[in-house]
């Protein structure tokens, strides 16, 4: 039987600056059964929307300023991806 695959199951977590809250953020949506890449502290907004788009992954979950929010939407639309959904890691 071939394995399907969800987009919406594979989220992506990182984070623009220090990546504590990221960290923890990744290991809950771990124990509740998504896929998650974890791409780690320092990110750029550029790197974080490619990492979405090579991951293929339909939700992006940064901790960061509310500011970066609007920037990745902007940057996932430019690469194609305007689907994606973006949460800060305290929502």
């Amino acid at each position: 039987m071939p394995v399907t695959f969800d987009r919406a199951d594979r989220v992506v977590v990182g984070s623009v600056d220090d990546d504590a809250l990221a960290r923890l953020k990744a290991r809950a949506l771990l124990m509740s059964g998504r896929e998650v890449v974890f791409v780690g502290g320092d990110q750029s907004v550029q790197q974080l929307a490619r990492t979405v788009v090579a991951e293929d992954a339909g939700t992006l979950v940064v901790d960061g300023p509310a500011t970066s929010l609007d920037d990745l939407r902007s940057a996932l639309r430019a690469l194609g991806r305007p689907d994606v959904e973006v949460e800060r890691c305290g929502e």
